[in-house]
């Protein structure tokens, strides 16, 4: 998987919404699957998300107790069994927390999608959920990503296991161990390019399209606040500086002005 692909799965995530049939088993609500787009920046847990994370392990929790439900327990997380085609073969706090701060892989989100719309008809176990009408409204309030845990997934998909992120861990921290780019003939697909100011940001290079003897064009994958179009991929223009590097838009062929950013340090993926 590239990150242009990450990020095209980001902006069209299919979530099937689940169903509690009469005789109390979990089933796939027949041709109902929403399409969400997860596009606000969210970066950590607040008091909302904390109130449906927990909302979420109480449901589990109790539908664990009711036999037939679908749901059992191994102390570490839950499974669901019952689903006509896709199970859940375990589902813990953790992937929860990931979905719901900025930090979840496309199962993470997809899983923990899954299980809100089981509590949604549930008076009980959906009044935390902010008075939601649909899982698509559901997704529009609390799935998103950050800038960190955009770059984070893509590595942890790609086996790199030890970039697991937690939430509000700074993104300076991916620095450590990897190659400094000093100049623009090191710089390679994959690379991160890093403001390590206030606010800090990360970024990754999908690939170098075009070199130049005083810059290089490349499409660079991110997460961005909303107003800026969320997970996206663009093409930019990357100029050395005296400090760091000057990047600038590309939009239609031309360089945008109202977007000019300064990096501070480029780095290799590994």
């Amino acid at each position: 998987m590239t990150p242009e692909e990450l990020v095209s799965l980001y902006r069209a995530l299919p979530i099937d919404t689940l169903v509690r049939t009469d005789s109390g088993q979990t089933q796939i609500k027949n041709n109902f699957r929403v399409i969400v787009e997860c596009k606000r920046y969210i970066s950590g847990l607040n008091s909302y998300t904390q109130g449906v994370r927990g909302a979420v392990r109480k449901y589990l929790a109790a539908m664990a107790k009711i036999s037939g439900s679908g749901v059992t327990t191994n102390g570490e997380g839950w499974a669901l069994n019952s689903l006509d085609l896709d199970p859940i073969p375990l589902i813990t706090d953790l992937n929860v927390t990931h979905a719901l701060s900025g930090k979840g892989t496309p199962r993470e989100i997809q899983n923990t999608g899954r299980i809100l719309s089981l509590m949604l008809p549930d008076p009980e176990h959906s009044k935390k959920l902010c008075g939601a009408g649909s899982i698509t409204e559901l997704a529009s309030w609390f799935f998103g990503m950050d800038c960190n845990g955009f770059t984070g997934v893509y590595q942890v998909l790609e086996g790199d296991s030890t970039n697991a992120k937690l939430p509000n861990i700074a993104c300076k921290h991916q620095i450590s161990g990897k190659e400094l780019r000093a100049s623009l003939t090191d710089i390679q697909d994959l690379d991160l390019v890093f403001n390590t100011g206030s606010p800090d940001h990360i970024a990754i290079i999908n690939s170098v399209t075009s070199r130049k003897p005083d810059l290089i064009e490349c499409t660079i994958c991110e997460a961005r606040d909303p107003k800026f179009g969320g997970a996206q991929t663009n093409e930019w223009k990357i100029l050395k500086a005296k400090s760091g590097w000057h990047l600038y838009r590309q939009f239609e062929g031309k360089s945008v002005g109202v977007d000019p950013r300064i990096a501070d340090k480029i780095v290799s993926y590994y």
